[in-house]
C-alpha cells in the first residue's frame, strides 16, 4: 500500500518505464530544492525571504538551491535565480532592483480598460463574436511584461549554469488548454527524465520568455501563449501537485515560499446577516483557490507520505532500485495579511483600474485579494520585500538546518 502511494501520488515515473525519477537518491546526498508559488504582485514577498538567505551566504557563492521550480509570477523569480545561479546574492540584488522599481505599466497596459465602457465592450464582444478569431483574448495587455523579462533575464545562462554545476535543474510550470494537463517545462542534468502521469507532464525544452509568459498568463486577465502548437495558461490553473516537479528533478529537501497565508482567513462565527458577496470578493476567492489551495493539499499529501515512511523499518524503502526516504520541507508564508498592506497602496492604481476595481467591489476590504495580485507598484512591492526579509530572518535557524548537509534528515519543523 505504501509503495503504491509513493508511486502514484509523489513520484513521477521515467518516460516509458516504471522506474522512479531522479529524486530518489542515496539518503546521504542532499539536494535542496526551491518552490516559488504564484501570486502576481504578491511575489515580491519571495525576494525578501531570499534576500535574508543571501545575506548568510559567502560573498560570490552560487545558489544554495540546486533545483528550482516556479509557477506564474513565481516562475519569473525562478528565471532570475536560474540565470544568476553562479552568484546567488547578485541574482537576488538584481531581482530586488526590478521589483523595487516596478510600476503597473511595466507589466500591463491599464489603458486597455480605461473605462467601464471599454470593459462592457469586451463583454459584448464575447457575446456577439461568431468565432474565436473575433473574441478578445484577455482583459489586459501584458506585452510590457514580455519586454521587461527579455531585458532582465539572461535565458542563455540557464544551460551555462547547469553545465558548470551551479544548478541541477529549473522548471517553469504552465497549464495546457489543449490537454488539460499541468506541464513542467524544464532544463537540467541529463539524468533527469521526462514524466507523464496523472495529469502531470514534464517536458525537457529550451526555456524562453514564452514559457514565462505562458506560466504567468492568468486566465481571462492575460492572454494565453502558444508553445509548440499548444496554448498555455497560468501554471497554477491545473497544478494539482505543485511539489512534484521538484521531486521529479531530484530535490529531497524543499523550501516552499508562498505568498498567501490561510491562517489569515476569518474565523468569525456566522451569527450576523451579511450582504451578498460582491464580484470582487468572489474573484478574490477564485484567485486564492488558484494560487493557494493546491499547495495546501500537496503539503498534506507530503506530510502523509513522510509519516508513512517514518513508520517503516529504517525510515526508507527500496523501490525499483532506488532509496525512497522522507522529504524534509520548510514553508514560509507572509506573517501578516497581505490585504492589510495593499489597502495602504490602493491609490497607486491608475484611474482606469480604480473604476473597474470599484465596480467589482475590490476596493473594499473583503475584495482586496484581487487588488493585491494586480498592484505591480514599487511602494507595495517594497513593503512586501521588507515583510519577506523579516519573515526570512525569523526562520533563519530552520533555513540553515534545511540547507546544511550534515543535518540528519527528518528533523526539521515546518513553519507555515
Amino acid at each position: 500500500m505504501l509503495v503504491n502511494y509513493v508511486k502514484n501520488r509523489l513520484l513521477e515515473p521515467k518516460q516509458g518505464t516504471g522506474d522512479t525519477s531522479a529524486h530518489s537518491m542515496h539518503p546521504q546526498v542532499i539536494v535542496p530544492g526551491l518552490m516559488l508559488s504564484g501570486g502576481g504582485a504578491r511575489n515580491a514577498y519571495q525576494i525578501g525571504v531570499l534576500k535574508a538567505i543571501a545575506e548568510q551566504q559567502p560573498v560570490g557563492a552560487s545558489s544554495p538551491f540546486k533545483v528550482i521550480s516556479g509557477t506564474s509570477a513565481g516562475a519569473i523569480n525562478a528565471g532570475g535565480l536560474a540565470a544568476g545561479a553562479d552568484n546567488f546574492k547578485q541574482a537576488i540584488d538584481d531581482l530586488e532592483s526590478v521589483w523595487g522599481n516596478l510600476n503597473i505599466r511595466n507589466v500591463y497596459q491599464p489603458d486597455h480598460v480605461s473605462s467601464m465602457r471599454a470593459a462592457a465592450g469586451t463583454i459584448w464582444q464575447l457575446v456577439r463574436a461568431r468565432d474565436t478569431a473575433d473574441q478578445p483574448q484577455s482583459i489586459l495587455n501584458n506585452q510590457p511584461l514580455q519586454r521587461l523579462l527579455e531585458k532582465h533575464i539572461r535565458f542563455e545562462n540557464f544551460q551555462k549554469n547547469i553545465d558548470a554545476g551551479y544548478l541541477n535543474a529549473v522548471a517553469f510550470n504552465t497549464s495546457s488548454y489543449t490537454s488539460g494537463k499541468s506541464i513542467s517545462y524544464f532544463m537540467g542534468n541529463d539524468d533527469i527524465q521526462e514524466w507523464n502521469v496523472a495529469r502531470r507532464k514534464g517536458v525537457r525544452d529550451t526555456l524562453t520568455v514564452d514559457h514565462l509568459m505562458g506560466s504567468s498568463a492568468i486566465p481571462m486577465v492575460f492572454p494565453a501563449v502558444r508553445i509548440k502548437n499548444d496554448y498555455q495558461g497560468d501554471g497554477a490553473l491545473r497544478q494539482t501537485s505543485p511539489l512534484s516537479p521538484l521531486l521529479a528533478m531530484g530535490a529531497n529537501r524543499l523550501l516552499i515560499i508562498g505568498v498567501s497565508n490561510s491562517s489569515t482567513e476569518s474565523e468569525t462565527p456566522n451569527t450576523i446577516d451579511r450582504p451578498y458577496p460582491s464580484p470582487g470578493l468572489i474573484a478574490g476567492y477564485l484567485f486564492e483557490s488558484l494560487f493557494l489551495e493546491s499547495l495546501d493539499a500537496d503539503l498534506e499529501r507530503l506530510e502523509h507520505y513522510n509519516t508513512l515512511l517514518r513508520n517503516v523499518p529504517g525510515r526508507h524503502i527500496q523501490l525499483d532500485g532506488s532509496v525512497i526516504q522522507p522529504v524534509d520541507k520548510l514553508v514560509i508564508t507572509p506573517s501578516v495579511d497581505v490585504r492589510e498592506i495593499v489597502s495602504r497602496h490602493m491609490r497607486k492604481f491608475p484611474r482606469s483600474m480604480k473604476v473597474v476595481l470599484r465596480v467589482l467591489g475590490a476596493h473594499k476590504p473583503e475584495g482586496r485579494q484581487i487588488s493585491s495580485y494586480l498592484l505591480f507598484e514599487s511602494s507595495f512591492c517594497q513593503e512586501l520585500i521588507e515583510l519577506g526579509y523579516s519573515d526570512g530572518k525569523a526562520q533563519m535557524h530552520a533555513i540553515d538546518r534545511l540547507l546544511t548537509p550534515a543535518t540528519p534528515p527528518c528533523t526539521l519543523a515546518t513553519a507555515v
